[in-house]
């Protein structure tokens, strides 16, 4: 159960990452930062109760992270192996200039 668990993560994890949109007032303003997202996964793969749990200290930055991961709901269904409690993610989004 902790491979198909962990498989599923590190691929919703991507599926965040490569669907962030990096605000362009804040690339201007060279703001980056860390936000730390919570969210409930239903048994269908959409997300329930998006939320901040860490601001990054940058608004901007929490509403592009709360965009993009209304806009990766919904993915796939959760493995059968994840119960309920499993299914409460955390889950860090990076913003940093290169």
């Amino acid at each position: 159960m902790a491979t198909a668990r962990t498989r599923y993560l590190a691929d919703l994890a991507t599926a965040i990452k490569q669907n962030r949109h990096y605000p362009r007032l804040s690339r201007r303003r060279r703001e980056e930062g860390r936000v730390l997202i919570g969210f409930h996964i239903a048994s269908d793969g959409h997300f329930e109760q998006v939320r901040v749990l860490e601001s990054s200290g940058q608004p901007r930055l929490d509403r592009a992270t709360l965009e993009t991961v209304r806009r990766t709901s919904p993915f796939r269904p959760p493995p059968d192996a994840m119960n309920e409690a499993d299914r409460e993610i955390r889950l860090p989004v990076v913003f940093r200039l290169q």
